[in-house]
């Protein structure tokens, strides 16, 4: 339950901001009351997540210098 929380949390945060450029957000709130990454997720899904977030952002950031 925790890890679902915790991905609609990245996703309602990107559709909310476009993007998430500063991955330290991942430490603060609202992720932060949920737990950190790597206590939820085992690593290579936490770096999977992250992986898809710097995705996301180069997506962004290629549409807005388009």
């Amino acid at each position: 339950a925790r890890q679902i929380n915790f991905v609609k949390k990245i996703v309602d945060y990107v559709v909310l901001n476009g993007h998430m450029l500063d991955k330290s957000a991942l430490q603060n709130e609202p992720f932060q009351s949920i737990g950190s990454i790597i206590d939820i997720f085992p690593t290579d899904k936490a770096v999977r997540i992250v992986n898809i977030i710097e995705s996301i952002n180069k997506n962004a950031t290629d549409i807005a210098g388009a």
